[in-house]
């Protein structure tokens, strides 16, 4: 059952008053691989204008039942890291970047846009949602059950599925990422969320000091792996991804007293072993 739908049954099921405090809020459809493929929406399989909807309409759902909590607080909302990409493609903007740089668009026609375009809006209905709010900016977040979409499981997997000595070929080598476990995600989150003086703030969400290429990254799941006999080869950028994105943690960390602890190598060297474990060698258990 898509997200949208699921809040939908929830509403209808929820008694008038229910007693969550802090409800969170953190589905998206337009997060999805397939939802910046062009591919797909010249051909109709989504419907873009449909899925914008709907990608719309779950967060109003989600804050129509922060509305009928009995003890409710606070609404806290995840928007993205995304949310900056057009400032640093049109500004020259501070990298660590801070959450107040001003918010600019990206070419309109280029469908990862389209991902960005429903988060600012939702940040936007927050701020007129008449309720106390936190809104947080993820950065890079990663670890188990991350799905199969994202850089890190697909390098992991094409690691473990090439022949000895193969070029194992990596897009946008350069680009620079801050990668945060999720582990430390979830800590930062609950800290957030527990701290009367998040609300009202847009904080970032992320690890600054994690900073690496994606090079890098994919030299440390080679190690990870044991296939160091496989060759990095570079492919082209990809396209509309940012070259650098770091968070400015400064504000997050002031207001909890509380940074992310593990380093990359070991924060991969964690997910390749889950992935490894419980997906590649048919354990069952699903990878999101």
């Amino acid at each position: 059952m898509e997200p949208t739908s699921i809040l939908k049954a929830i509403k209808h099921c929820l008694p008038k008053k229910s007693g969550s405090p802090i409800p969170l809020h953190h589905a998206s459809f337009c997060g999805k691989e397939w939802e910046y493929d062009k591919k797909c929406l010249d051909t109709g399989w989504v419907s873009s204008v449909g899925k914008y909807v709907d990608e719309l309409e779950d967060p109003l759902q989600a804050i129509e039942l922060a509305k009928r909590q009995k003890n409710f607080e606070r609404f806290f909302f995840a928007s993205t890291s995304e949310v900056y990409a057009g400032s640093l493609e049109h500004m020259p903007i501070q990298i660590p970047t801070p959450e107040n740089v001003p918010i600019a668009l990206t070419n309109l026609e280029h469908p990862r846009t389209s991902y960005m375009l429903s988060k600012i809006y939702e940040e936007a209905m927050c701020h007129h949602s008449n309720l106390p709010f936190t809104i947080v900016r993820p950065h890079s977040i990663y670890g188990p059950r991350m799905g199969m979409a994202h850089v890190l499981p697909k390098l992991i997997m094409k690691a473990r599925e090439l022949p000895q000595g193969a070029r194992f070929e990596v897009a946008s080598v350069g680009h620079r990422r801050a990668f945060c476990f999720i582990d430390d995600a979830v800590e930062i989150l609950g800290c957030l969320a527990s701290n009367p003086k998040a609300s009202g703030g847009t904080l970032n969400l992320g690890n600054q000091e994690q900073e690496t290429s994606i090079g890098e990254v994919a030299h440390i799941v080679l190690e990870a792996t044991d296939r160091t006999d496989l060759q990095v080869v570079p492919l082209p950028e990809t396209p509309g991804s940012p070259a650098r994105r770091c968070p400015d943690m400064a504000r997050t960390i002031n207001l909890i007293g509380c940074r992310p602890m593990l380093g990359l190598k070991e924060g991969i060297q964690r997910t390749c072993k889950w992935y490894t474990d419980n997906v590649f060698l048919g354990g069952g258990v699903s990878a999101i």
